[in-house]
């Protein structure tokens, strides 16, 4: 590569979840903020070209760059136009490289193996001990130069996204992720991956720009740190959850980081333990909702852990989770984080037998 510089059912199920514990309330940031940008070109001497029309954009023009040209090479020091002119052919072509601009930001633009004449810029830019002024000046720059590749060249791909302390109880969803505050869409992409896609929009959004066919969104562009960042997206992520379409979103064992149990424990249980069935080997919930209420995202996880655990707290085994709704579209609206995590979805049919949901 080449681098340039329900409180009863949490009781009764016994998982292990985290306690809230809301004594310490400091604030925590990211590690860094990256942006990653995949772009339609042939080779690496194009992209130090692109990067080198970015950096007079941005302002950089006249700083010594360290670049790697391969990584396994010694950092070497100097303007880009001058590297443009060392390189070989075999480095203009194939290889990859590291770029470093200042002692907060690096660059890594690596091909994509995956697809033809596509390449990848990887802007890594640390904000650790940055004041959140700071971190939200970052975020601002970083969608400043997806607006400057998006208006100049063929943008596949655009992410900005956290990295490091926390937030990591988010469903990861796609075009969306989880810790992302920018990312690049499209109409077809959307109706593609998620039910109602005219929805998608109903969520708060910071910024939509359209580009053709290409749409950026943006969204937490004030929020630095993790539990402002957690709070600004969190119903959104669990709504669009709701509306993908099947097995798009991943779940992961949430683990929220102390100051943040209160973002991630919000909403009133909604799950009712039915209890054990021993010749089933199967944990029953039942859940009635109202119009306006869903299942919090706390207890799809506990469901999660339980499916994944395969057994209670006491050792009896759990083949199978099995909630259960009052009415049928109750269990339609909550259906989908569920199923994603291996939950079975029924709902009382009017002769008091239960029917199945399976998609």
């Amino acid at each position: 590569m080449v681098y340039v510089f329900c409180n009863s059912v949490k009781n009764q199920i016994k998982l292990g979840i985290v306690k809230m514990n809301n004594k310490n309330n400091r604030m925590v940031y990211p590690s860094y903020l990256n942006l990653k940008i995949r772009v339609q070109v042939s080779i690496l001497r194009d992209c130090l070209e692109i990067l080198s029309i970015w950096l007079e954009n941005k302002g950089f023009i006249d700083y010594d760059i360290g670049i790697e040209i391969p990584v396994s090479s010694k950092m070497k020091k100097g303007k880009i136009e001058f590297f443009l002119k060392q390189l070989t052919l075999t480095e203009k072509q194939e290889v990859d490289a590291f770029v470093q601009v200042t002692n907060r930001l690096f660059i890594i633009i690596s091909k994509n193996q995956k697809r033809e004449n596509s390449w990848v810029f990887e802007f890594h830019n640390s904000v650790e001990s940055m004041e959140a002024s700071g971190i939200i000046d970052v975020l601002n720059k970083h969608r400043s130069t997806a607006q400057f590749f998006l208006e100049r060249y063929e943008v596949t791909f655009v992410r900005l996204y956290r990295k490091g302390n926390g937030e990591k109880f988010f469903p990861i969803l796609p075009l969306v992720g989880d810790r992302t505050h920018l990312m690049l869409a499209t109409e077809k992409a959307i109706i593609q991956l998620f039910d109602q896609p005219e929805k998608f929009w109903d969520y708060p959004w910071d910024s939509v720009d359209t580009y053709g066919e290409k749409i950026l969104v943006s969204r937490a562009m004030k929020a630095a740190s993790n539990v402002e960042f957690a709070t600004a997206i969190f119903d959104q992520q669990w709504e669009l959850a709701r509306l993908a379409k099947p097995n798009l979103v991943k779940y992961y064992k949430a683990g929220p980081r102390e100051e943040e149990m209160a973002v991630y424990k919000s909403g009133a249980s909604r799950l009712e333990n039915v209890g054990y069935v021993e010749e089933e080997k199967t944990y029953e919930f039942s859940c009635l909702l109202n119009e306006d209420e869903h299942i919090p995202g706390w207890e799809i996880f506990i469901i999660e852990d339980l499916v994944a655990e395969g057994k209670l707290a006491d050792g009896r085994i759990v083949e199978i989770v099995r909630v259960v709704f009052w009415e049928d579209e109750m269990a339609h609206r909550e259906k989908r984080p569920l199923l994603d995590v291996g939950a079975k979805v029924y709902y009382q049919g009017e002769e008091g037998d239960i029917i199945e949901i399976t998609e």
